[in-house]
Order: structure tokens, then C-alpha cells, then sequence
């Protein structure tokens, strides 16, 4: 409302996409073209709430369980994405930190896809387009 650019990175589940539109349509002026979805399937039994924690799973589940190890993961005494789901508040900066980590953003803006999460990739690339004079690159 005051100008500042803005991308929403959202979960696809009902939940997600519920906010995402309420957020949407109260501060965003309807303007869907900045949201980027993470695929969202259900899992553990049709349990919804989990797509960007099955992102990294699906990506890389030795990086997401070095990630979570950091917290108290024993894979002997949990499910990586039960635990993933059940500590969601708290491991996504420990994903973030891990993913650089293991996979440094290349150079080459035509690898990316090869590297990340395709979700990610979409979102580097919105935020270059909504912010021009900036570059996300890390």
C-alpha cells in the first residue's frame, strides 16, 4: 500500500492459499502474479501443511536431516519429515543455511534450476524483477 515492492512465497495447501489470497487482495492490489506457490501434496495419511517441508525433502532429505540434526534429529528415534513438519517454526533458517552451504547460488543464472528447489528459483527470479536496481544474487 505504500509502495514497497513485495513477493509472497506461500505454501500451496488450503491453508496457504487461503492466507496467501486474503494477503493478497487486502495489501497486494489482487495482484497474484507476485505470489510463488510450492507444490503442495499431501502426505503422512492426506495430511495437508507440509509442501514446503516435502520441497526440501524431496530436494535433498541428507541436507534436510543435517539441517534438522542441529535440533535434536536422531534418525533412529524419528521420521525426517514428521520431525521436519512437527518443528516447521524453527528450521527454516537451518534449511536456508544448510542449502547454501551444500549448493552455493551459481554464477550461471541458466544452472540455477539444476541446484535448487524449483520454487526457490522462481522466487530469486521474482525478486530480481520487482527489484531492479538490486540484484538477489547470492
Amino acid at each position: 500500500l505504500i509502495g514497497i515492492p513485495w513477493v509472497l512465497f506461500s505454501d500451496s495447501d488450503t491453508s496457504g492459499v487461503t492466507a496467501a489470497r486474503r494477503l493478497v487482495k487486502d495489501h497486494g492490489s489482487g495482484d497474484d502474479s507476485r505470489v510463488i506457490w510450492v507444490p503442495s501434496e499431501p502426505v503422512d495419511g492426506g495430511k495437508s501443511g507440509s509442501a514446503t517441508e516435502r520441497m526440501f525433502f524431496d530436494f535433498d532429505p541428507e541436507l534436510c536431516a543435517a539441517a534438522c540434526a542441529t535440533i535434536g534429529f536422531e534418525p533412529r528415534e524419528f521420521d525426517l519429515l514428521a520431525f521436519m513438519v512437527a518443528n516447521k517454526g524453527v528450521i527454516g533458517r537451518l534449511l536456508a543455511v544448510e542449502l547454501l552451504a551444500r549448493f552455493p547460488w551459481p554464477s550461471d543464472p541458466q544452472k540455477t534450476e539444476a541446484q535448487w528447489p524449483l520454487p526457490l528459483c522462481k522466487l530469486i527470479a521474482k525478486l530480481d524483477e520487482v527489484l531492479p536496481d538490486r540484484s538477489v544474487h547470492l
